[in-house]
């Protein structure tokens, strides 16, 4: 799936998400979300797809703005953010060309989804599930593809595991008590195109604390 997800901010991760507004947004906290919203649908098989964090009207209006009328633009949400889903890219040049053009007209970075692909899951050896517990956790959607686990197992130093937040599977980079740790991590991982969430360690369940490339 596409996943980067949002709903109705609860109070107790209002102050992560504010972290993450001020540390990577540049101060802006992300809006309330209206339940009016749908949940942003997954590449299509051969299609890429941008997602461009959008949580304010203007923002959403001046990612429209640089759009041709015939782009199917929707808002949605994805990964407790409101997003502007940009869909029907034939190939990765194109969608990296008009991520390139928002950026330069409106300064707000487009994260490129790719195709859909069905991947055969292997099941999880057996685990005593337990919460993570204090802290922050740092959570990586990998739009169920392996491709995306590699990447991100090449491109981190610190183990990763795979966790469950919120009755969906996510890849857990960082567990830390550092807001400012967290907030770096959660950077950092967005510089490079992956989808992050920032959440609340205590909603955080362990499913497997480390996994290898040799274990996809």
């Amino acid at each position: 799936m596409v996943k980067l997800s949002l709903f109705l901010y609860r109070p107790k991760h209002y102050f992560f998400r504010l972290i993450m507004g001020l540390l990577w947004l540049g101060g802006i906290a992300p809006l309330t979300l209206g339940q009016s919203l749908p949940t942003c649908k997954p590449p299509g098989e051969s299609e890429h797809v941008l997602i461009v964090i959008t949580n304010t009207f203007n923002k959403q209006r001046q990612v429209r703005g640089v759009l041709p009328s015939s782009f199917n633009a929707m808002t949605c949400t994805q990964s407790k953010d409101i997003v502007t889903r940009i869909g029907g890219f034939p190939s990765l040049e194109s969608a990296r060309n008009w991520a390139k053009r928002i950026n330069e007209s409106v300064g707000l970075t487009a994260f490129i989804a790719p195709p859909s692909v069905p991947v055969r899951v292997k099941p999880l050896v057996s685990y005593t599930p337990k919460v993570l517990g204090e802290g922050f956790a740092v959570l990586v959607d990998f739009l169920n593809q392996l491709e995306v686990v590699r990447n991100v197992l090449q491109g981190v130093k610190t183990n990763v595991g795979v966790v469950a937040y919120q009755q969906r599977v996510y890849l857990l980079v960082a567990h830390t008590i550092s807001p400012e740790k967290a907030a770096t991590t959660l950077k950092d991982l967005s510089d490079r195109g992956f989808v992050v969430t920032l959440v609340n360690a205590a909603d955080v369940v362990l499913l497997r604390s480390k996994i290898t490339a040799l274990s996809l």
